[in-house]
C-alpha cells in the first residue's frame, strides 16, 4: 500500500491539487502505521495537516504516530486540533445546508404562488367561458 501511495502522489509533484495530496500523504501515513514505521507516519501525518489544515483525519494520522512513539503530550495536542477541525467542519456543513434549506424553501413559496395564481387565472378564464356559453350558447367543440 505504502508504494501504491507513494506512486500516487510522485503523479502529483508540482500538481496544485492540495486535497488529493493531502488524502494519499493521511492515507501513506496510515499504511506507514500499520507497518509500524512511526517516523514515515508522522511525517506524513505533518505534511497532510500542512495541506489539509481543516481537515481532521490527518491529525488523527499525527495523534497515533505520536502516541506510538510515546510523545503523549504532542498525541493529545494533534488529537484535540482534529476534533476542532471536525467541530468546525461540521458548523460549516450545518450552516451549508441550513442556507440550502432556506433557498428551497424560497423556491417552494415562490412556485406555490405562482400554482395559486394560476388557479385563480383557471377559475376566471372558467368563469368567462361559462359566461360565454350563457350569452351565445354552447360551442360545437364543447
Amino acid at each position: 500500500a505504502v508504494d501504491l501511495y507513494s506512486q500516487g502522489l510522485e503523479q502529483l509533484v508540482g500538481s496544485s491539487q492540495r486535497e488529493k495530496r493531502a488524502t494519499l500523504l493521511s492515507n501513506r501515513s496510515a499504511a506507514y502505521a500499520a507497518l509500524g514505521r512511526w517516523d514515515e507516519a508522522l511525517r506524513d501525518a505533518d505534511e497532510a495537516c500542512e495541506l489539509a489544515p481543516t481537515w481532521a483525519k490527518p491529525y488523527a494520522r499525527k495523534g497515533k504516530a505520536h502516541f506510538s512513539r510515546r510523545e503523549f503530550h504532542k498525541a493529545a495536542t494533534a488529537y484535540a486540533k482534529g476534533c476542532e477541525a471536525a467541530l468546525k467542519s461540521a458548523e460549516e456543513q450545518k450552516q451549508h445546508h441550513e442556507a440550502e434549506m432556506a433557498a428551497l424553501q424560497r423556491q417552494a413559496q415562490t412556485q406555490a404562488e405562482e400554482y395559486a395564481r394560476l388557479l385563480t387565472q383557471v377559475a376566471t378564464l372558467k368563469a368567462t367561458l361559462e359566461d360565454y356559453e350563457l350569452l351565445f350558447g354552447k360551442s360545437k367543440n364543447s
